[in-house]
Order: structure tokens, then C-alpha cells, then sequence
């Protein structure tokens, strides 16, 4: 027994004897980096919906940290914007770059236009009849619509009288008042316009007047090409080839995600000089058990604070396609060679702090 109990006290002895000489010697091991990181798509494409109704397009390169593309669609008071997503857009399916995602449409800017095109109309037929100097049907033709514009005018009155009644009573929201509000302006201007023209028609034309209405021809015509523009930019179009992920949260109606990922790390400050661009970086992926394998494409050399830590933000371009969005993976990267010493040091440091 005390021959055995002196080979385990020798045992221990060379143990403690190797470890000590291992760490004083200078000898350099390989050390890994761990830090927590986010997957994103390289490139991705959202659709948000504002708490005001607004819609906001957003083009982001994660891969470079930018924002690439930015376009507001604002609701003016008193309007109403859809969106509709494309039908021939598989939702949890591919699309490629420039296809149609969907429509927005705007209730007011569909009303100007309707309302453009019909003054439009009556100023051509104005000026035509004045040209040509018959008279006589197209006088009969404004006498109508000057008749029907004021039936218009006149019962859309009285269904804003009721609506103003209904929104006292708390029946109707403020937003359908101011809609109809807005309604029974444009049938109230139409009217206006209407009876003016009809009373132009009865009286006779002057050279001058030709000349008024082809500048109201003009005027018309440049108004409506501007709504028809902004009608036309209201198509939205994939910047980018990518999966179509829809009804991401209650404020984000779509993404057209890249098929290709970055992997976003905040990484602990004091190995801000081990860490630089073209990097390997070694990604744990636990869905496979597989280790995925990227580079370093960004490395932001500035400090910032996170949970009470100084930290800097690395970026890693990934090999490996199809990642889900916003996993969270463990990531290790090469660090400098340390000495035995040092591995203990950190190892402690771990362990107690």
C-alpha cells in the first residue's frame, strides 16, 4: 500500500512539474477568439409599416453596413395607403432582381387623378367647340354635366351632414369624416368648374379666352403627369435577387432576403489589434452539427459599449447559402499565438469572471 501510495504521490509530482515547466517555457500555442454572433442575409430588402400608416422601403448591405436605398411613402391627412402584394409572387418562394413585389395605392392620388382626366376632357372639348364653332350639342352636353355636377355636389352635402352627425355620436372615426370632407370639395369644385364653363359656352368665346383654355389644357395635363409619375413609383420592384419572406412582425410586411449571409459579431475590445480583415472565422452550427467556415470582409474601428462591455463590430462573409435570418451562433476567429501561461490566465479569467 505504501508503494503504491509513493507512485501516486510521484505521479502528481511530475504532473505538477510538467505543467509548471510548460507554462514558464516559451513556447507558443494556438489561441481562438469566441464571440456571439447574429446571421443576416448579405443583402436584404424590407418593407415596414409606420404606427402613422406610412410605408418605408429600406435597402440594406449588411455586408458592408450601409444603407443602399431609402424611400418614404407618406399619407397625407385624410388618405388612405394599401399595399398589395404581387399575385404572381410565391410568399415563401425566390425572386429575381427587378421582378414586382406589389402595389401601393393611395385613395387620394387615385381621386386627383379620375378628377384631372375628367376636367381634362371637358377643357379639350371646350376648346374643340371653339375652334370649330358648333355649339349647340356641346352646350347641350355642358347643360348636363353642369346639372348632374350639381346633383353630385348636392347629395354628397347631405352625406356629410350625416357623417359630421355620426362622428358627434362617436359612430365614425376622424379619418372617414376627413374623407368625407375631402369629397365633397371636389364635387363642390367640379360643380363650380362646370357651371363656369357652361356660362363660357353661352356667352361666346374671345381670342383671349382660346388662349385661357389652352393654358388650362397645359396646366391640367403637367398636374397629371406628375400624380401619374408618382402613381407609376408606387409599383415596388426586388433590388435584388433573394427569398421572399412575408409578414416578418406587425410592422414589417416583407423582406426580399439575399440567399448569401454575413455573420455580425461584437467582439471584446482588448482583441481589437488580433482582428482584422480577410480573417478566417469559424461558425458552430448547431441545426447541422457542422462548423461553416467565413472571412472577415469589415471590421469597424471604433469602440462601442454593449451591456456595460467595450466592444468593437466584426463582419464575416459566409460560404454557405440559405442561413436562417437573425440565428445566433457561437463564432471563433484566430487569435495571436499565446504562451501556456496565458492560456491558464484566461482560463481562470473564465471561469471566475
Amino acid at each position: 500500500m505504501a508503494l503504491i501510495r509513493n507512485k501516486n504521490h510521484l505521479f502528481a509530482l511530475i504532473i505538477i512539474v510538467v505543467i509548471i515547466i510548460s507554462v514558464f517555457l516559451p513556447v507558443k500555442f494556438p489561441y481562438r477568439i469566441k464571440a456571439q454572433g447574429k446571421i443576416l442575409p448579405a443583402k436584404e430588402w424590407i418593407l415596414h409599416k409606420q404606427t402613422d400608416g406610412s410605408l418605408l422601403t429600406v435597402f440594406r448591405d449588411n455586408q458592408q453596413n450601409v444603407i443602399k436605398t431609402y424611400a418614404a411613402y407618406q399619407v397625407e391627412r385624410g388618405d388612405i395607403l394599401k399595399f398589395q402584394m404581387a399575385t404572381s409572387l410565391n410568399q415563401t418562394g425566390h425572386i429575381n432582381c427587378n421582378d414586382t413585389v406589389g402595389y401601393i395605392s393611395s385613395n387620394e392620388v387615385n381621386r386627383e387623378i379620375k378628377r384631372l382626366r375628367g376636367e381634362l376632357a371637358i377643357a379639350k372639348a371646350s376648346l374643340q367647340m371653339n375652334l370649330s364653332g358648333e355649339k349647340t350639342s356641346i352646350i347641350q352636353e355642358a347643360e348636363d354635366w353642369s346639372a348632374l355636377s350639381r346633383e353630385r355636389a348636392e347629395l354628397q352635402s347631405k352625406i356629410l351632414e350625416r357623417q359630421v352627425e355620426l362622428y358627434e355620436k362617436e359612430l365614425i372615426s376622424q379619418e372617414s369624416l376627413e374623407i368625407a370632407q375631402g369629397t365633397a370639395k371636389i364635387y363642390e369644385l367640379e360643380s363650380n368648374m362646370a357651371q363656369a364653363q357652361l356660362q363660357t359656352l353661352q356667352t361666346g368665346v374671345k381670342p383671349e379666352h382660346i388662349q385661357l383654355i389652352e393654358s388650362e389644357i397645359k396646366s391640367k395635363n403637367d398636374e397629371l403627369t406628375v400624380l401619374e409619375e408618382r402613381s407609376q413609383s408606387y409599383i415596388l420592384c426586388s433590388p435584388l435577387d433573394g427569398n421572399v419572406l412575408s409578414m416578418v412582425s406587425e410592422d414589417t410586411l416583407l423582406i426580399v432576403a439575399d440567399t448569401m449571409s454575413v455573420v455580425i459579431m461584437p467582439i471584446n475590445w482588448q482583441y481589437f489589434a488580433e482582428v482584422n480583415t480577410d480573417q478566417d472565422v469559424t461558425i458552430d452550427y448547431e441545426v447541422s452539427g457542422e462548423k461553416i467556415v467565413g472571412k472577415l470582409v469589415k471590421v469597424n474601428r471604433f469602440m462601442q459599449l454593449l451591456m456595460g462591455e467595450q466592444i468593437f463590430i466584426a463582419t464575416a462573409y459566409l460560404n454557405t447559402s440559405n442561413l436562417p435570418r437573425n440565428m445566433v451562433v457561437t463564432c471563433s476567429i484566430s487569435g495571436r499565438p499565446r504562451s501556456a501561461l496565458e492560456h491558464v490566465t484566461r482560463f481562470i479569467e473564465n471561469i471566475f469572471m
